[in-house]
């Protein structure tokens, strides 16, 4: 089986081969990547992989065999919907780039605030966004909004990629719908650092 993240997963050694398969989280969802990178990769360990034409940074969660992966895809539908490619994990992540997540983090923040604002003052849409998410290199921001109508979202996502200068992706879901998270890893990516149940942040 797999090694999960948690409090007390062990860090697991694993070869650099086209056997193993690593679980990634991100923000709001789980991708599966190969280790292309040239060196072990552990569980709990960040990474950056190939993102949407660029790269995105994640969190290792588990790591599985290609059997267990493969099983895996095949009892849970989601998965096998949600997860169609596997890419690869280009390399882990540096001191640098973690430094980097807890202004990424609060940078998303403001911009659901200032898409609500936009949407009912400067467009009268009748959404309402929950969540924004930036690709790592910022050349990509996803939208999480809840809607019951149809919209023409054209002008709206013009004035957002003339503020944020990235493409943007608009995804309608329900805020009350639950996500597959791993709660630790989120606040790991949220802020850089690695935090066990019960205890303090650790390195």
């Amino acid at each position: 089986m797999g090694s999960t993240y948690s409090s007390n997963a062990a860090y697991v050694q694993s070869p650099v081969d086209p056997d193993f398969i690593f679980q990634v989280q991100f923000k709001r969802t789980t991708k599966f990547f190969t280790n292309r990178s040239g060196y072990p990769i552990n569980v709990r360990d960040f990474v950056v992989v190939e993102g949407d034409r660029g790269e995105d940074l994640g969190v290792v969660v588990a790591v599985l065999t290609m059997q267990d992966f493969v099983h895996r895809r095949m009892n849970d539908p989601r998965a096998a919907a949600d997860n169609n490619n596997v890419d690869c994990i280009l390399r882990l992540a540096t001191i640098q780039e973690r430094q980097q997540l807890p202004d990424k983090f609060n940078a998303e923040k403001n911009i659901v605030q200032a898409c609500n604002e936009l949407a009912m003052h400067g467009f009268g849409l009748p959404i309402m966004v929950y969540d924004a998410e930036f690709q790592f290199d910022r050349n990509k921001l996803t939208i999480y909004y809840e809607c019951h109508v149809r919209i023409d979202f054209r002008d709206f996502v013009r004035q957002l990629y003339s503020t944020y200068k990235a493409r943007i992706w608009m995804k309608i879901g329900n805020i009350n719908t639950p996500i597959d998270v791993q709660p630790l890893a989120v606040m790991a990516l949220a802020s850089g650092v690695h935090f066990s149940a019960g205890a303090g942040a650790s390195t």
